[in-house]
C-alpha cells in the first residue's frame, strides 16, 4: 500500500522535492501520451523471495511477473489461471498438478517459460540460503516435479486445501526465470526478468522504477509504452507534483485533498470499490507485560478507533474489530472493545500495572494516528514514546523483536489463511516470518482448516480462529483502508481495481490526447 507521507506533516522541502524530482525540470513529462508516471513508495524488493508489500512492490511486480494463478480484477476475488491453464488435485489433496501455457516467454530473450522455472522458483524461496521471509508460502511442499515442460506437480507433506493460494499473484507466487538466474548471478534479484506486460527497463528502488511495454506478451497488450513509478516520500510534494504536470496518478491520503480534487475538473478522484487491506497495532506478546492478556484487552478499551478513523480516513475507511477483512472466506462478526478509559484505567490497576511507559514503531507516514493513539493512551495513565522510521526500515522491523508495539498493515491475498497463517501462527515468529506478535493461540485452528476441504467446515474454523484472536488481542485492527487515488481527466480505463495489490489495473490504462 502506498503511503507518502500521508499527512503533509513535513512540508519544508516541498518546492525543493519538485525541482529536483529524479533530475528532471519543471515541465517534464508526465504528458507524455504514452507513458503514465506513477507515485510510488520506496521499495523493498522486487526479487519474489523478498517481496513483503503487496502495495508498493506487488502493483509493480504484477506488471512485470505472472504466477500460476491470479486473483481476477473487480469485486468477487476469484483465483483465475495466469500461467497455467488449470489443475488437478489427488492423492486426498496432497497433490495438485497444474498444466501450463505454452505460449509464454520470458523477457530479455531467455526462452520458453516451462516447468523447470516453476520447480526453480518455488525451491529458490524454501532455500535457507535465499533467506526468504516468504519461505512460509510454500511451508507444505515436499517436492516440485517437472512432469514435461508443460506439466508440473507438487508434492505436499500433508493434505492442503489452501495450496492453490500460495502459487497465486502475491509475493513469493510470482515466477523466476532459471536461465536467466544462471545468467546473471548475483545480479538476479536485481535485474527481475518476468512473463508479464511489461518489462523492467531501470530500477532504483528507493527512487524510480521503470518499465517498458513486452510486446510478446501472451495476454491482452498493453497501450502504454512505459510506466514510470516514481517515490516520492511527502504527500505534499506528490500533489505539488500532479499539479505541475510531473505526475499522472498519485494517492491521495488526507481529507483535505480529497476534498479539493473531488471538485477539480481537471482530475479524477477514485475510492476503491474493494479492499483486503487494513491496519493494526501488534503488540510483542513475549515482552512485559504485554504478555499478559490484560493489559492488552485493556489497550483495546483505551483507543478510540472511531475518532482515528473520521480525523485522518474519512470515507477512506471503516472501523474494524477483526483481523480478517469482511468479504474474505471465513470473516465473522468478533468481540469488540468499545472506547471506555476508566475500564482501561481498572484493567491495567487490576493487572498490576502502573505509570507504564512503553513504546510504539511507526513509519512517518502514520504520524498523525500515532499522534492520536499518543493522546488516548495517556488518558489511561500509559506513556508512549512514538519511534518514527522510514518505510524500508518499517519492512525489516516487521521481521524482527525489538519492538513493544509495531503499527502494523497487512494487505494480503483474499484468502483467510493469508492473513492467519503468516501473522499468528507460531511458525512464522521472526526471524522466520513476520508473526511479530509471537502469538501462538490458534495455531490449532489454522492447521485444520488447511487440511479440510469443505468450504463451510473450513470457514466455520476460521471463525473460530478469529474469535479466538479477538479474545487474546495480540493486536488491535484500527480500519480498513479503501485506497484513493487521482488520476489526470486524460487517463482513461483506470478505474477497476484489483487484490491484493489493492490498487487500479495499470495496464489497461491509457491516455487520451
Amino acid at each position: 500500500m502506498t503511503e507518502i507521507n500521508r499527512r503533509g506533516l513535513l512540508r519544508g522541502s516541498a518546492t525543493a522535492g519538485v525541482l529536483t524530482l529524479a533530475g528532471l525540470p519543471l515541465d517534464a513529462v508526465a504528458a507524455d501520451a504514452k507513458q503514465l508516471v506513477v507515485q510510488s513508495g520506496a521499495l523493498n524488493s522486487l526479487d519474489p523471495a523478498h517481496q513483503i508489500s503487496a502495495g508498493d512492490e506487488g502493483r509493480v511486480a504484477i506488471l512485470i511477473s505472472n504466477a500460476l494463478l491470479r486473483y481476477a480484477a473487480g469485486e468477487k476475488f476469484d483465483l483465475v489461471p495466469d500461467l497455467a491453464t488449470g489443475y488437478e488435485v489427488g492423492d486426498g489433496g496432497k497433490t495438485y498438478t497444474f498444466k501450463l501455457r505454452q505460449d509464454v516467454t520470458w523477457h530479455g530473450g531467455f526462452g520458453k517459460f516451462t516447468a523447470r522455472d516453476v520447480k526453480f522458483s518455488i525451491e529458490r524461496v524454501l532455500d535457507p540460503a535465499t533467506k526468504s521471509r516468504n519461505a512460509g508460502q510454500f511451508k507444505d511442499v515436499a517436492a516440485v516435479e517437472v512432469v514435461d515442460d508443460d506439466t508440473v506437480r507438487f508434492r505436499l507433506k500433508e493434505p492442503s486445501a489452501v495450496f492453490p493460494h500460495a502459487v497465486a499473484t502475491f509475493r513469493g507466487g510470482f515466477m523466476m526465470c532459471e536461465a536467466a538466474a544462471k545468467a546473471q548471478g548475483a545480479d538476479y534479484g536485481k535485474l527481475v526478468i518476468g512473463t508479464g506486460p511489461y518489462m523492467l527497463e531501470k530500477a532504483v528502488l528507493d527512487q524510480e522504477i521503470v518499465l517498458k511495454r513486452n510486446d510478446a506478451y501472451f495476454g491482452d497488450k498493453p497501450k502504454l509504452e512505459k510506466i514510470v513509478f516514481r517515490v516520492i516520500r511527502e504527500s505534499s510534494t506528490a500533489s505539488l507534483a500532479f499539479e505541475r504536470g510531473q505526475l499522472d496518478l498519485i494517492d491521495v491520503n488526507d481529507r483535505e485533498a480529497t476534498d479539493r480534487y473531488a471538485k477539480d475538473p481537471k482530475s479524477t478522484l477514485m475510492i476503491s470499490s474493494v479492499t483486503t487491506g487494513l491496519y493494526l497495532l501488534t503488540f510483542n506478546t513475549g515482552k512485559a507485560p504485554f504478555d499478559k492478556k490484560e493489559v492488552r484487552q485493556a489497550f483495546q478499551h483505551a483507543i478510540n478507533k472511531k475518532a482515528i478513523v473520521d480525523a485522518v480516513y474519512a470515507q477512506r475507511g471503516r472501523v474494524v474489530d477483526s483481523v480478517v477483512p469482511p468479504g474474505i472466506e471465513g470473516y465473522a462478526q468478533v468481540k469488540a472493545y468499545p472506547h471506555n478509559p476508566d475500564l482501561a484505567r481498572k484493567m491495567l490497576a487490576d493487572a498490576g500495572v502502573k505509570d507504564l511507559k512503553c513504546s510504539l514503531t511507526v513509519p512517518t507516514s502514520y504520524q498523525r494516528e500515532a499522534v492520536m493513539i499518543q493522546a488516548q493512551l495517556k488518558q489511561v495513565g500509559v506513556t508512549l514514546d512514538i519511534k518514527l522510521i522510514d518505510r524500508p526500515t518499517w519492512f525489516r522491523a516487521l521481521g524482527q523483536s525489538d519492538h513493544d508495539i509495531i503499527w502494523n498493515a497487512h494487505f494480503r491475498a483474499p484468502a483467510a489463511d493469508a492473513f492467519l497463517y503468516p501473522s499468528y501462527h507460531s511458525s512464522n515468529q521472526p526471524p522466520k516470518g513476520t508473526n511479530c506478535a509471537f502469538y501462538a493461540g490458534v495455531d490449532d485452528l489454522i492447521d485444520k482448516a488447511r487440511v479440510t476441504f469443505d468450504d463451510k467446515a473450513r470457514a466455520e474454523l476460521y471463525a473460530q480462529a478469529l474469535q479466538r484472536i479477538a479474545e487474546d488481542s495480540p493486536a488491535i485492527p484500527l480500519t480498513l483502508e479503501l485506497n484513493t487515488y487521482v488520476t489526470r481527466k486524460t487517463v482513461k480505463d483506470i478505474n477497476v481495481y484489483r487484490v491484493p495489490e489493492n490498487a487500479p489495473v495499470l495496464e489497461r490504462a491509457y491516455i487520451e490526447k
